[in-house]
């Protein structure tokens, strides 16, 4: 059909299925497209033209079993058909997420509302959700309009490069897809973060960097994966590790946490750290 795309990467056994629903699901599904991002593929679909079949013969095109629909709420098209494509992919025994962000406060309160309804139906089929706050993310003051749009580009950008990191890091102590799938299948919301740290107390700092930018409560959350990256010559060294313990004791020892510990020689002396987690 002229009404869609699908490019994967050939040769790299895709497992995760990127499918782009509407204006601001496409345009970053299209930048994901150009990161060439190990074992993900890439897809459209016109919301404007989303049949049960559009949809099937979107999927079809990729072998992956992990659908993420990627979708901006709150306008009259993509907002419902980004739960169409979820129940499509659902019926067809694929594992869904979905990840999506909410209007900015400009965009005035009927998008607000029409966002939470698309949410809602979403959550119905999708195994689990990331909600992404436009207006949170440009709370300073300053942003122009072009600005704050690439700020919400940006930010499901990052997330989907955060899963990818945790697939293909160059790991000392690795985490695989069913580390993944733990985390996502265990919540009906779920939520990325990454931050950076440097100097004495690096660690700490970007620990509660990352904590705070959580769109959900990591401390309700039963089910985290966590990713410490640093460079080989600056390592990170065991009494960090235990501040690290420290923090998940101090809000409750029951969880069900998996780390993950890899090399990123850009880093220098700086460390990197990335939460995922989830909650019911």
């Amino acid at each position: 059909m002229e009404t869609i795309n699908f490019k994967l990467k050939s040769g790299k056994g895709d497992i995760v299925s990127l499918i782009g629903v509407g204006g601001a699901g496409s345009a970053i599904v299209e930048k994901l497209n150009v990161l060439d991002l190990c074992g993900f593929g890439c897809g459209i679909v016109d919301a404007d033209k989303k049949t049960a079949e559009e949809i099937r013969n979107v999927l079809e095109k990729s072998g992956a079993n992990f659908t993420v629909v990627i979708a901006g709420m709150g306008g009259n098209t993509a907002t419902f058909a980004a739960a169409e494509v979820a129940k499509v992919a659902r019926e067809m025994g694929k594992f869904v997420i979905g990840i999506v962000t909410t209007p900015f406060a400009f965009e005035m309160q009927q998008k607000a509302n029409l966002a939470k309804e698309g949410i809602s139906k979403l959550e119905e089929f999708a195994n689990s959700v990331m909600v992404i706050d436009n207006e949170k993310l440009t709370q300073k003051e300053g942003f122009n309009m072009s600005d704050a749009f690439k700020v919400s580009i940006d930010a499901v950008v990052d997330a989907v490069k955060a899963m990818s990191g945790y697939l293909n890091a160059n790991s000392y102590i690795s985490v695989d897809f069913n580390d993944l799938l733990t985390v996502v299948k265990n919540g009906k919301r779920f939520a990325i973060a990454q931050a950076e740290g440097t100097g004495e107390d690096r660690m700490k700092q970007a620990f509660q960097k990352a904590i705070d930018a959580l769109s959900i409560d990591w401390t309700k959350s039963e089910f985290i994966m966590m990713m410490l990256e640093c460079s080989s010559e600056n390592e990170i060294t065991v009494d960090e590790m235990k501040n690290i313990g420290t923090y998940f004791e101090e809000n409750g020892t029951d969880k069900w946490v998996k780390t993950c510990y890899a090399f990123d020689e850009s880093l220098g002396d700086k460390v990197r750290f990335t939460i995922f987690a989830s909650t019911k």
